[in-house]
């Protein structure tokens, strides 16, 4: 029997969500999902420039996992790119906001920059395994 999965952590929402060729409409492009664990692993290690073993920490899931995040997420970055496709980056509605510093949460992504509760600006999104493809 399969271990379960673990609740990834997002450090929030991205600013854009959508990603297109420029001068085509976007009724007229294919569409390309990015997962919201795949664009912050994306962000971790190739943006941000740690290590698999740091980002895993930081989602909160394994170094092979992360591997497999990563994988995944350049695959339809470079689908996106190669194929002249729109890229559309996926929040589930139903992830969990949560405070770093009290552990409080909240239904719903990224609807607070602070904690109601104790005032930290240090919130993360929540995705259960269930909301990836």
């Amino acid at each position: 029997m399969p271990r379960p999965h673990c609740q990834r952590r997002i450090a929030g929402r991205p600013r854009v969500q959508v990603f297109k060729p420029r001068g085509v409409a976007m009724n007229e492009l294919a569409e390309v999902h990015l997962q919201a664990d795949a664009w912050e692993a994306l962000r971790l290690c190739d943006y941000e420039g740690l290590d698999q073993e740091q980002a895993a920490a930081r989602m909160g899931v394994s170094r092979p996992t992360i591997s497999r995040i990563l994988e995944r997420g350049r695959a339809a970055v470079a689908k996106a790119l190669v194929e002249g496709c729109s890229l559309l980056i996926d929040l589930p509605a139903d992830a969990v906001q949560e405070c770093a510093d009290c552990r409080g949460s909240w239904p719903g992504p990224a609807a607070h920059v602070r904690c109601p509760a104790c005032g930290s600006c240090r919130m993360h999104l929540l995705l259960n395994p269930a909301d990836r493809t």
